[in-house]
């Protein structure tokens, strides 16, 4: 597992742990709900191994 930064509204970011950039953004859009998020896009900011 990797470490992901994982921006999914425009002042949420989240860090999850995943295999991959495409498992790391569905699991923080699915978490974006508890910030009131009016959006569910993902865009990795960080990567850490």
């Amino acid at each position: 597992m990797r470490e992901f930064t994982v921006r999914v509204t425009s002042i949420t970011t989240l860090a999850v742990e995943a295999e991959s950039e495409d498992e790391a953004i569905d699991k923080a859009c699915e978490e974006a709900w508890k910030y009131d998020a009016d959006e569910k896009t993902g865009e990795i900011l960080k990567e850490d191994d």
